[in-house]
């Protein structure tokens, strides 16, 4: 007969070392919410909209967030819903703004009072090259076309996001590569995509640009006409030049993140890394990646705020060379 109390044990053993083996819990039931905000500074449909429709669909399948509101808050590239994240979300441990190098440019050019040193970096996610666009009735069939009216006309209107985004950058530096005159550059600020694409359309402008995303729906739809992307590499599927293609050496791309409120504790903003990596991690955030052509820029921690720090530093640079800062 087995000795009851040799079994015991002997069960206890094998059970504790099972404990000893295991996670004390897994990471996604350390990083769960109940309720949580997702501050969107943009309009519907934009690309940091889209980021936080990805992190809620994301996350409510995995039983990560439950009950979510996304508020959008659009104007002056993210400087309006700035100051209102800072001061209605301080301290809040559930609460998460999407934003990234866009807004850096529109603090910069606008002279805000708030900027990104007074919110916490939580996680950068995606990154994406523009596309510049135009209307399927537009005359320019190519972005060589578009580079011959430029260099003509340097005041053509061409719409994008906000002032002093990466949109504006980008064709501010293209103007100065192709040898025209910056200073009179006709930079046309739309809040929302869908103005933006019925400018196009109605050729009120004589192209836009905007993360490729954006417009990729209507591109395939054929109401708009890819010319080129503004990445270091070709886009896949895009079937257009980059700009370096074409001999402009320009290349710059938008990343999009998310960083939480001030005054939240180094627990709180570790448990909210947790939340963003374990979203990051679930093979559907991997395929909504793909689905879009967002490439991956996932970082954290010191390797975020050294990104941050950078761009700061590059965006300064070029908004100085077309005289925007």
């Amino acid at each position: 007969m087995i000795n009851r109390r040799n079994m015991l044990l002997a069960t206890a053993a094998v059970f504790g070392t099972a404990l000893l083996n295991a996670p004390r819990q897994t990471f996604a039931q350390d990083s769960a919410f109940d309720r949580f905000s997702l501050f969107v500074p943009s309009g519907v449909g934009g690309g940091w909209d889209g980021v936080a429709r990805a992190i809620d669909q994301v996350g409510r399948k995995a039983g990560l967030l439950s009950q979510i509101t996304i508020d959008n808050v659009p104007g002056a590239g993210g400087t309006v819903g700035l100051p209102l994240f800072i001061n209605q979300h301080r301290g809040r441990d559930n609460s998460l703004m999407i934003a990234g190098n866009v807004m850096m440019g529109a603090i910069i050019t606008n002279k805000t009072l708030y900027g990104l040193q007074d919110v916490t970096p939580v996680a950068k996610l995606t990154q994406e090259a523009d596309v510049i666009a135009v209307g399927a009735s537009s005359p320019y069939q190519t972005i060589d076309d578009l580079i011959a009216a430029l260099k003509k006309n340097p005041g053509l209107p061409i719409g994008g996001g906000s002032a002093g985004g990466i949109d504006h950058i980008i064709l501010g530096l293209t103007l100065k590569a192709i040898g025209a005159d910056v200073t009179k550059a006709n930079y046309v600020a739309f809040s929302e995509k869908a103005q933006a694409i019925a400018s196009m359309m109605g050729n009120q402008v004589h192209a836009a640009l905007s993360g490729y995303s954006e417009y990729a729906e209507q591109i395939r739809a054929g109401n708009l006409r890819a010319l080129a992307t503004t990445g270091e590499l070709p886009l896949e599927g895009a079937g257009v030049p980059t700009l370096k293609q074409i001999g402009i050496d320009v290349a710059l791309s938008s990343w999009r993140g998310v960083f939480a409120p001030p005054d939240v504790s180094e627990e709180q903003v570790a448990r909210l890394v947790g939340l963003i990596t374990a979203i990051h991690n679930q093979p559907d955030w991997k395929q909504i990646l793909k689905d879009r052509q967002w490439d991956d820029a996932f970082a954290t921690g010191s390797d975020l705020k050294s990104a941050i720090a950078n761009d700061r530093a590059a965006i300064q640079t070029a908004l100085k060379a077309i005289g925007l800062a």
